[in-house]
């Protein structure tokens, strides 16, 4: 059962002495991470199962009754815990296991916004890395004999290394990951990461610490120790054995006597020629640095190319297009890489052509091939359609019936008109045999009269019955489910398009109709025949404006000169290209998208 003591600070028991010494420290530099108004507590199991508190930040706060049961529910259930403290402060607390022993840190803090709570977890578990530190090294000191870092055991902590480095996203975090990952298989006080660049060493990452920005006399004296063993090329620690190599030791030694170390071990990391960084690593025991330095040397090759990706990654993009520019220069000035030269060749040809090489300058628009002398096939008189004989798209010859008004009407005005024509016909026969000449010249009019009204409706008669006047195509009907329907003169009821004279409509867009003139000439590509090429000539340039796939065209009509293709129909559509003229081949293609872009800036500018 988990119990938890809150007032036993005042009398640690002595074994625990070195965790109420770590204690006060961490406390208080968490109590600064967190912000002001910001209390923690650390607490760790003694070996009668009981939580006592180790240290504390303010050092008279007493932990509220909420911070109480945060610790308690932690310590029953292992998983971190969040607590309203009254009005705008909350109480959080999370547990940290490592060397068998369990602690709980817990922090009280104001809390404006609902995610504060959440941030002041984050904050905590950064600086759990130090308490695991801590806690692993006092579960080693109490071994029979200490556990040794050597070469053989080397790759396996790089693996372990390595996997823990790429779980983390980041490099920063990645970096700060290692250096933790490294304090605690080594039993390191402090581990550091270090940069190498051409002004020097910069302090990358520190194990237990989530920010090295800034300055402080701790990252000089780190930096002044990777310098010196950069200068050198070589691994440099402190103390020296008897068998170590004649190097400078200076900025070593000064790091050790500021932070009490009692050994410093300076290792370059990557190549040998060209290190990527150092590792730093602090120890309390004088002759550990020495004894790991092989393990390090093999975790800090594994880890450099890892750092050095997600260093690239994280870079901005501006920064990262400036380098790849400069290794690339690098590459086509250094003495070798033939295929960087070869590409860069073919770059500096592209780019003279684009500079002096004309081409044909065209304007590119949809087309479709109509006719010319079509005519329009009309109702000749009132009437209902009496039958439909074509449809469109067939051909037909000339005289062929089209369509066919309803004839029930003239054909019993003409039957009405013979009938009495045949009884004048017998009057003016009685006339005649009667000498009667005043009768006769009357109905002599009268039959011509009734001539003249038969004439009418048998060219009604005709009419009705609608022909072609040429051999063509039907590219219009009117009279589709209109048979019996009423009809008035004039309605147009069919289009009719001669066989023989093709011609061109384009459609080309407003923005590039400035370059279109009479004259100019052109090639057309139909979706149905792409493999053959029509020559065509712009005939006119019309005012009309319509709308296509959202785009504002103008119509230009043109003519085919070549040979036009007997299967060439009505109504086919395809892209055509005008020359205008000729212009620099690079402009010939980025023109549109120039003239599209400044339009766009335009809009755009306030």
């Amino acid at each position: 059962m988990n119990s938890f003591s809150a007032n036993s600070t005042s009398e640690p028991a002595a074994p625990l002495s070195a965790h109420v010494l770590f204690a006060m420290g961490w406390t208080a530099g968490q109590a600064r991470e967190l912000g002001e108004g910001a209390s923690v507590l650390l607490l760790v199991r003694e070996p009668d199962g009981v939580l006592r508190p180790q240290g504390r930040a303010p050092s008279d706060w007493d932990p509220s009754e909420p911070v109480r049961a945060a610790v308690g529910a932690v310590a029953e259930h292992g998983k971190p815990a969040l607590r309203q403290a009254g009005p705008g402060r909350v109480a959080v607390a999370m547990a940290i296991n490592a060397g068998g022993t369990l602690a709980v840190a817990a922090a009280e803090i104001p809390a404006e916004t609902p995610e504060a709570g959440t941030r002041a977890l984050t904050r905590l578990q950064w600086g759990a890395a130090g308490v695991e530190a801590h806690l692993h090294r006092q579960s080693l000191r109490d071994l029979p004999v200490a556990p040794q870092a050597t070469r053989d055991d080397g790759p396996i902590r790089a693996l372990r290394l390595l996997a823990r480095a790429l779980e983390t996203r980041g490099y920063k975090d990645a970096a700060r990951t290692a250096a933790t990952e490294l304090a605690l298989a080594f039993g390191a006080d402090r581990v550091a990461i270090a940069r190498a660049r051409r002004r020097g060493a910069k302090i990358e990452a520190m194990s237990h610490v989530a920010d090295t920005a800034g300055r402080s006399r701790a990252l000089d004296l780190l930096t002044a120790a990777a310098d010196e063993a950069l200068d050198q090329r070589d691994a440099v620690t402190w103390p020296a054995g008897d068998d170590a190599a004649a190097l400078s030791r200076r900025q070593s030694e000064a790091l050790a006597r500021a932070s009490g170390s009692g050994s410093v071990a300076a290792l370059p990391i990557g190549d040998i020629q060209d290190p990527w960084g150092v590792i730093l690593a602090e120890f309390a025991d004088p002759d550990a640095a020495a004894r790991h330095l092989a393990a390090l040397d093999i975790a800090g090759d594994a880890l450099a190319p890892l750092l050095e990706v997600k260093r690239r990654d994280d870079r901005f993009w501006i920064t990262r297009a400036f380098e790849g520019i400069a290794h690339a220069l690098g590459q086509v000035l250094g003495p070798k890489a033939l295929g960087w030269k070869l590409a860069a060749l073919v770059l500096i040809g592209l780019v003279i052509a684009g500079a002096t090489v004309t081409a044909p300058a065209r304007v590119t628009a949809d087309a479709e091939i109509t006719s010319d002398g079509r005519v329009v096939i009309s109702a000749p008189f009132d009437g209902f359609l009496d039958e439909r004989l074509v449809r469109v798209g067939d051909r037909v010859v000339q005289g062929q019936e089209l369509a066919r008004l309803d004839e029930q009407e003239l054909q019993l005005d003409r039957l009405r008109q013979e009938a009495t024509r045949r009884q004048k016909e017998i009057e003016r026969d009685a006339a005649v045999a009667q000498n009667d000449r005043a009768a006769l010249s009357v109905l002599t009019a009268e039959i011509a009269e009734i001539d003249a009204q038969l004439a009418l409706v048998n060219a009604q008669l005709e009419a009705g019955r609608m022909r072609a006047p040429f051999d063509g195509t039907v590219t219009l009907d009117q009279t589709e489910g209109k048979v019996g329907a009423p009809v008035a003169r004039g309605a147009e009821l069919m289009v009719l398009a001669p066989l023989e004279r093709r011609s061109l409509t384009l459609h080309v867009p407003d923005a590039a109709i400035d370059r279109v003139a009479v004259g100019q000439a052109g090639t057309l590509r139909l979706s149905a025949m792409p493999d053959r090429a029509l020559p065509f000539e712009v005939t006119q340039v019309t005012p009309l404006t319509e709308a296509r796939d959202g785009e504002n065209t103008f119509r230009v009509n043109a003519e085919l000169t070549g040979e036009v293709p007997p299967d060439l129909g009505l109504g086919m559509e395809g892209v055509a290209k005008v020359v205008t003229g000729r212009d620099l081949w690079v402009l010939t293609w980025a023109k549109p998208y120039a003239e599209s872009l400044r339009l766009k800036l335009w809009s755009l500018w306030p």
